[in-house]
């Protein structure tokens, strides 16, 4: 043998398999993987049985998946079986070396549900309403689905009246804190969605909405509108089509 190859270190062959499952468990589920290495190192390797990493892992899966069942549960005899089977995989976890307090009902209980979408989409009409101060909200209502909001936005800039009448649709749902805003500029403008953050500022959440829109001008004190129609385009392209005469309608993202 040579004598570079007796100076060699010897290859830590468990601590390479153990650090390559938690570099794959952290890609694949952050959360347990933060739970099992904060807290299996403080036992000792020679007292956990084999695959520790993979039966914590699997404990975690399954305890999740009974927290996230207990609030649909209306029989009291089968909630109270489901929290001692919650709290006997917590024992087993922690015998693992895992952290997981016993579990508390009263935090995981709601005397409250989930507004309806209609009912939410309608307040955002509201506030819409109260807060809007550049023009009128002409008109707003809310589509049967509950996901889609119909507002129509008029008022005066200059000698040109204006009218932006648009459809917001929420991806996911309407939260209840949000309002639509209208800005208006000459042959363009922006629409998009609000909503107030702590410091009850209101902060563009555009994103979690689909908003289509389209701009009628006419001269003041004529009744007839010029409507703007043609070609979609994005957001980043309203400052270059705002002096541009030609006819277009407006996807918001």
């Amino acid at each position: 043998m040579s004598q570079e190859n007796e100076n060699r270190e010897p290859l830590d062959t468990e601590q390479m398999i153990e650090d390559a499952f938690f570099s794959n468990l952290s890609k694949k589920n952050p959360k347990a993987a933060q739970k099992i290495t904060g807290s299996i190192g403080e036992i000792e390797a020679s007292t956990l049985p084999p695959n520790a990493e993979k039966l914590l892992l699997n404990l975690y899966e399954v305890r999740d998946g009974l927290l996230e069942s207990f609030p649909v549960i209306k029989s009291s005899n089968l909630s109270k079986s489901l929290i001692g089977h919650i709290n006997v995989l917590a024992s087993c976890i922690r015998e693992l070396g895992g952290e997981a307090e016993d579990f508390d009902p009263i935090k995981n209980m709601s005397g409250l549900q989930t507004p309806a979408m209609v009912k939410t989409a309608e307040r955002v009409i509201e506030t819409t309403k109260l807060c809007y101060t550049l023009g009128k909200v002409e008109n707003a209502f809310v589509k049967d689905d509950g996901k889609s909001i119909i507002v129509s936005f008029i008022g005066e800039n200059d000698d040109i009246t204006y009218k932006a009448t648009g459809t917001i649709t929420c991806k996911n749902k309407w939260l209840g804190n949000e309002a639509i805003d209208y800005i208006y500029c000459t042959g363009s403008g922006k629409m998009s969605v609000k909503a107030l953050n702590e410091n009850g500022v209101w902060i563009d959440k555009s994103n979690n909405y689909n908003v289509y829109w389209e701009l009628e001008e006419g001269i003041n004190g004529q009744e007839e509108y010029q409507k703007k129609e043609g070609n979609k385009f994005e957001n980043e392209e309203l400052n270059k089509q705002s002096s541009n005469n030609e006819d277009f309608p407006i996807e918001e993202k």
